[in-house]
């Protein structure tokens, strides 16, 4: 009886290991998606803070021109002015964009690291796809719908998240 306790404790323990090995893949997976759509994340964000800082210099801008225009401000003054707000946008902007690389490359540096590690651990990428297909293989009837979904999950995470197929 002490056998067969030992030996259902040993089934429990790897089956208990192959779940956790089978999430850890599932994570990596994950990371390997996000990882381009992290850099494209932050290019569209970069691309958002040059229109808006663009768009707030060019309204500050035309505001003064038009008081100046309209005698509400002296040329002279609405020019020194309109240096002075110059000089402080372009240095917010570039201190966002500076912050916002920074961000970006402690982003990076972070899922890179974190593939590392679940791979060290022996985290297999693909598991997301192993675990659709035996739910494919499961079901009962017609599989020609989960077969297609299927197919056009690898193709997009073979696109996006860089497997080799």
């Amino acid at each position: 009886n002490t056998n067969q306790n030992d030996s259902s404790q040993t089934s429990r323990m790897h089956n208990a290991y192959q779940k956790t090995m089978t999430a850890l893949g599932v994570a990596r997976d994950g990371i390997a998606i996000g990882v381009p759509t992290v850099s494209a994340s932050f290019d569209a964000a970069n691309a958002s803070v040059d229109a808006g800082f663009a768009m707030s210099h060019r309204a500050i801008t035309s505001s003064l021109r038009a008081a100046s225009f309209l005698g509400l401000i002296d040329g002279e003054k609405a020019g020194t002015a309109q240096q002075s707000v110059r000089n402080v946008v372009d240095a917010a902007h570039c201190i966002t964009k500076g912050s916002l690389g920074a961000s970006a490359t402690i982003t990076k540096a972070s899922l890179k690291a974190s593939d590392i590690i679940l791979s060290a651990t022996g985290a297999q990428q693909g598991e997301t796809l192993r675990l659709l297909s035996k739910r494919v293989a499961s079901q009962e009837g017609d599989k020609r719908d989960m077969g297609n979904a299927l197919i056009g999950l690898i193709s997009l995470l073979a696109k996006v998240g860089g497997y080799h197929l």
